[in-house]
């Protein structure tokens, strides 16, 4: 085995890979097993280049064994609502033989299952291509149905096979441990946070960490009145100590503040589709708001993930100390305790991270996020006001509608490409720092 097929890298492919791939997919080698129709000139190589790159549903991958382009991965057909596309890999004729198609779909299944937060991949491939139906089978597709004489070549009729893998067999196989996030439990979150809730099998709430000042963690942006978005708060008693954490900080709302807080969302939510549902999930945490802030924001959090349907676990911090452990290595201990084997963090955690030096050096895989919200309608209509408390989504949109605008990250960034990024700049919500 070559020295360099241990390693399997994925990038875009760029304009400059295109003479090489026109090779590839000409070849027969390539182009009778992978179904390609004939040979392809220039002119349309360069469309189908220029068409996928604008194209939001495919992805195609360059795979490089030690910096040597040695074949192709394409994602297409992705549906981020319903998390599931169609994969197909294929090796360079002459690198064929060599043990990198195992390598290569190692790597694919990888960025798929994790980057780009599938739930499920299928493919298409001839009943006859024994090679290529022991590499997906042995990596855990399964056959899903068998369609007789699909596929004509050279006059004869071939049956094509559909294999399917899901995630959750790719991790029995391959990964240990959950998928866990983190975050400071902050006061009705941003559609950003319940992303990376609906990603993972659990997530710490960290309320035994500094609250920062300044901060969401009793405050979010809704709207005031239609076309003006200002902040909605809890009232609190902060004990004044500098180090407070969520459990230190109680609520201290006045006799008459939730009924001020319903009328105000009454007036500009009231014609809401779904109004009354969402009030539904606040009303009895916020009409009776006592105790902790850390509890109270919890309580919100777990009563609007019921809303949105996720099955995440949520837990506190606090319920497994790490005392005397500081940012990156307090993090790292929470990952530990809960038996991590994928982190997916906010994005403006990477700076501290790279700051300390314990990441990536760890046995964690470590991703993260790169949201981009997506437009849905607003009250008073107008320019579209992103990066909103959840809540806002939650009185306009029906929870089935709400999970297809909650999926905003396109591919989660592996630590290689956050380093690479010339300004990894802090998405604005609150980041597992205790300074």
């Amino acid at each position: 085995m070559p020295a360099d097929a241990a390693a399997i890298a994925l990038r875009p492919v760029a304009a400059g890979d295109l003479a090489l791939l026109r090779g590839w997919i000409n070849d027969p080698r390539i182009a009778v097993p992978f179904l390609f129709p004939g040979p392809v000139d220039a002119a349309a190589h360069q469309a189908w280049f220029e068409r996928q790159q604008s194209d939001p549903a495919t992805e195609t991958l360059l795979a490089e064994a030690g910096g040597t382009p040695v074949g192709v991965v394409t994602l297409k057909g992705i549906d981020r609502a319903q998390r599931r596309a169609e994969i197909a890999i294929f090796i360079r004729p002459d690198r064929q033989g060599e043990g990198l198609g195992r390598r290569a779909l190692d790597a694919a299944l990888r960025v798929a299952f994790q980057s780009f937060r599938l739930r499920k991949l299928h493919l298409h491939v001839r009943a006859d291509n024994g090679a290529a139906r022991a590499l997906y089978q042995g990596a855990a597709f399964a056959e899903e149905g068998r369609f007789a004489g699909d596929w004509i070549h050279g006059g004869v009729a071939h049956d094509i096979l559909r294999l399917a893998l899901h995630d959750d067999a790719w991790r029995q196989r391959c990964c240990r441990g959950r998928r866990v996030a983190m975050m400071q439990p902050g006061f009705l979150p941003w559609l950003g946070f319940f992303e990376l809730a609906a990603s993972v099998d659990r997530m710490v709430l960290l309320d035994d960490f500094q609250v920062a000042r300044h901060s969401h963690a009793h405050r979010n942006r809704l709207f005031l009145s239609p076309g003006r978005p200002g902040f909605v708060s809890i009232p609190i008693a902060h004990p004044g100590t500098l180090t407070a954490d969520f459990r230190a900080i109680a609520v201290a709302p006045p006799a008459r503040w939730w009924r001020k807080l319903e009328a105000g969302l009454t007036q500009t939510y009231g014609r809401a589709p779904f109004f009354a549902e969402a009030m539904a999930v606040i009303q009895p945490i916020l009409a009776d708001a006592r105790g902790s802030l850390g509890a109270v924001n919890i309580a919100l959090i777990r009563a609007i993930a019921a809303r949105l349907g996720l099955t995440t676990e949520f837990v506190a911090s606090s319920e497994t100390p790490t005392d005397g452990l500081r940012r990156s290595a307090r993090v790292l201990r929470l990952l530990e305790l809960h038996d991590a084997g994928l982190y997916l963090s906010a994005r403006g955690s990477f700076a501290y991270m790279r700051e300390d030096g314990l990441f990536p050096n760890v046995p964690v895989d470590v991703r993260f996020q790169d949201f981009v919200p997506h437009p849905y309608p607003q009250p008073g209509g107008g320019e579209f006001t992103p990066r909103l408390s959840a809540l806002d989504a939650l009185f306009m949109l029906s929870p089935d509608q709400c999970r297809s605008v909650l999926f905003g990250t396109r591919r989660w960034q592996g630590w290689a490409e956050m380093a690479d990024a010339a300004d990894p700049a802090a998405q604005p919500d609150d980041e597992p720092s205790d300074d």
